[in-house]
């Protein structure tokens, strides 16, 4: 019982210090004079301590919100990189950029474009800074493709395709007739769908692979303190730059921090080592496209 009432005294602690930590991060964002940056780290800091979201109406899952929250501080960084990046949604897509589509349609004839098909629908895959994603279509649209599958047994064509995004050809293609039996129709397109999701898929996390190829064990994903220390020692727009025992002082609610023998004390090696990590994850952010 006793070792419980501890836990909960430690979660309180760190939940104080987290949101301490965070009005900080804010006020330094608005003593920048850059609004841009105090709202991309307001989106930031809310998406860390939000407990559920919703998205298109429903409530988002865990790896759904990590996806947001990761692609949000991954624009909080940028941002400090240098690059321009959007509030919300995103930039226009380039190719090699690590975006890719792939369509599907069912058909009276091989070939036919999209608009010309009894059903044709499109997905979208991303490698982003939590791994690679995928936007699929509605499953009303999803279960429409299948209802023209059985329609068109034994007379129509199943087509799947995948490419980059701003490629005009595909990468590569599958199609083939629908065979006479309803069943044996929605298999041959849900094998379609599938081939042409799991090699873009494939080529994506390649893609991913050799994007963060050495710098695996960093993250664009969080990193509350380092913003701050970044921030107070390196400066940023109207905010002047500090000096580590002002930081200190500052990132750790110090009453004072002794002028001499500074740099024996744990807060003054970790300032140093918060800062150093942040210059790191701005390099970072530059080498990655701007979300």
């Amino acid at each position: 019982m006793a070792s419980g009432r501890r836990g909960r005294r430690t979660l309180v602690v760190v939940d104080d210090e987290r949101r301490r930590r965070s009005a900080l991060a804010l006020r330094l964002a608005e003593a920048t004079g850059d609004r841009k940056l105090w709202k991309l780290l307001d989106l930031a800091v809310a998406s860390d301590s939000a407990r559920w979201a919703t998205r298109g109406g429903r409530i988002m899952t865990l790896a759904e919100r990590w996806e947001t929250r990761a692609d949000r501080w991954h624009r909080v960084w940028a941002h400090l990189a240098g690059k321009d990046v959007a509030l919300m949604g995103s930039r226009a897509r380039r190719p090699a950029e690590g975006h890719a589509w792939v369509t599907a349609q069912i058909a009276a004839e091989p070939g036919l474009r999209e608009d010309e098909a009894a059903s044709a629908n499109g997905w979208e895959i991303t490698a982003g800074v939590a791994g690679v994603r995928v936007s699929r279509p509605t499953p009303a649209a999803r279960a429409l493709h299948l209802k023209e599958a059985r329609k068109l047994a034994g007379i129509g064509w199943s087509e799947a395709s995948w490419g980059e995004l701003g490629s005009r050809l595909p990468s590569r293609t599958w199609r083939g007739r629908l065979p006479p039996g309803k069943r044996a129709a929605v298999r041959l397109a849900q094998e379609h769908i599938r081939a042409a999701l799991r090699e873009a898929r494939a080529n994506l996390t390649r893609h991913a692979w050799q994007r963060d190829a050495g710098a695996r064990r960093m993250r664009l994903d969080h990193h509350l303190r380092q913003v701050v220390v970044y921030m107070l020692l390196h400066g940023y727009g109207e905010l002047k730059r500090r000096g580590w025992r002002r930081a200190a002082r500052v990132l750790f609610d110090l009453a004072d921090v002794p002028p001499i023998g500074f740099d024996d004390f744990a807060e003054a090696r970790a300032v140093k080592r918060d800062y150093q990590a942040a210059r790191e994850l701005v390099n970072l952010a530059k080498s990655r496209p701007a979300p």
